[in-house]
């Protein structure tokens, strides 16, 4: 399974989240960043791609090939000779997972403004133009991708490659390992406990509170007859979609990332593994198919 899954599932999962992310960024620039959500959706989209490029990742499709196969390149059958193939394959491995780890880090970030300011659109209104500005959203944009950049590079840096015999088989293995040093560990452990607990918290108790006054509107019967208000209420229905799809994805990572999980078995831990990667690949790739299902002016400008 965790063959079909990397060889077969990723790949076309990632080439469709990523054609699907490059037109909701088409469609972003058509309608004018004018408005805020449409530069955090844009943000959202390019963070998509980033950890949508793990999904199509040759390197990892290529090290599921025996060697038998033109550039198969199994890891767990090659001589020493092969070491200098195997650095190369790696090298780009840690490249691509780079980006990976920025945008699954930035992903929740995005996910935690875009709650926030829908809290700030429906509570107070009024305000709403004075509080979230283009320009801020802009600069949140920019900040998010500059730190999460700095810290994929301190990532890549760290990412150490090992290559050795193993008498029992008769042959190398070659694998990556972390080696942080401890200013690293408490770093990650920050950046763990933000992206993980107190933003999926963020998003999922702020999705229940819109839900919730969206509810409210609805039994009160207080229609929105003004073109903007009808736009906001659009709005708010996309982003909140975009909100849950996220904490329904993600929240099979939290037992593992909470508890520590680990396994005996190497197999259950490489479909564990296997199968939060592909809930990651079907969040990234799935917002452009809620554009198109929730937002009318969307699929016009498609």
């Amino acid at each position: 399974m965790n063959w079909f899954t990397i060889v077969i599932v990723n790949p076309i999962l990632g080439t469709v989240g990523i054609v699907g992310n490059v037109l909701n960024c088409v469609v972003l620039k058509k309608s004018g960043f004018n408005k805020p959500s449409n530069i955090f959706l844009f943000g959202l989209a390019v963070s998509d791609v980033f950890v949508l490029l793990g999904a199509v990742d040759v390197v990892s499709i290529l090290t599921q090939f025996p060697k038998r196969i033109p550039l198969g390149f199994s890891f767990w059958e090659f001589d020493c000779s092969d070491a200098r193939m195997a650095v190369f394959y790696l090298n780009v491995k840690r490249i691509v997972y780079a980006f990976q780890i920025v945008g699954m880090n930035i992903s929740p970030c995005f996910c935690v403004v875009i709650t926030l300011e829908r809290l700030v659109a429906i509570f107070f209104p009024l305000q709403f133009s004075r509080i979230i500005r283009p320009r801020r959203a802009w600069t949140v944009v920019t900040c998010s991708f500059l730190f999460w950049a700095g810290f994929g590079a301190v990532f890549v840096n760290r990412f150490t490659f090992v290559i050795g015999y193993w008498a029992q088989f008769r042959s190398c293995v070659c694998k990556y390992a972390l080696l942080p040093n401890d200013a690293e560990k408490l770093f990650d452990k920050i950046a763990t406990w933000f992206v993980w607990y107190i933003a999926l918290g963020i998003i999922i108790l702020g999705s229940v509170v819109i839900f919730a006054r969206i509810k409210v509107f609805s039994l009160n019967r207080r229609r929105m007859t003004s073109s903007k208000s009808a736009s906001s209420s659009r709005t708010t229905r996309t982003l909140l979609a975009v909100c849950v799809v996220f904490s329904c994805t993600q929240i099979v990572r939290f037992p593992y990332v909470m508890f520590k999980l680990s396994f005996s078995d190497y197999d259950t831990q490489g479909m564990y593994v296997s199968a939060m990667a592909l809930m990651s690949y079907v969040n990234s790739a799935c917002n452009f198919v809620i554009y198109i299902l929730l937002n009318k002016k969307f699929r016009t400008i498609l």
